[in-house]
């Protein structure tokens, strides 16, 4: 008989605690419903394509989420992070190049891409913690 091989991911990422997931890219992917939560479960370091083109929440939950290439709010798009865990929790970005959080223009300054910070920190080791990108108003 043939034997399956079985193969183990790390998880790091739930969705309201209901899904589970090794990258930032596959939590977002997933996050199908505007409104729910994307949970870290652990610190990491992520390098996961980090473009948010739904209305979600991050919650840190005491975790730090250390991205090397930016979490990018896409335009029209709004990312709410939060930290509900002992306070310790943050985004950071370990980049000299690229912010931790770029939110992004779009045609009109009402499409711009939003981050809404509730609780916790934002930072950054070697660049702008948050940059915000002007909408593109000839476009």
């Amino acid at each position: 008989s043939e034997a399956t091989e079985l193969t183990t991911k790390e998880i790091f990422y739930s969705i309201n605690d209901t899904s589970w997931y090794e990258t930032f890219a596959e939590a977002v992917a997933d996050a199908a419903e505007s409104g729910d939560t994307i949970y870290v479960l652990k610190d990491v370091t992520d390098s996961s394509d980090g473009t948010v083109n739904k209305n979600v929440k991050l919650d840190t939950r005491g975790k730090v989420l250390t991205r090397t290439t930016p979490i990018v709010v896409a335009p029209g798009f709004t990312l709410e992070a939060v930290e509900t865990g002992d306070g310790t929790g943050m985004i950071t970005s370990n980049s000299t190049t690229e912010p931790t959080i770029l939110i992004k223009g779009g045609s009109n300054s009402k499409e711009k891409g939003q981050l809404v910070l509730n609780s916790g920190t934002i930072t950054s080791t070697g660049y702008t913690p948050i940059v915000t990108e002007r909408y593109d108003r000839y476009g």
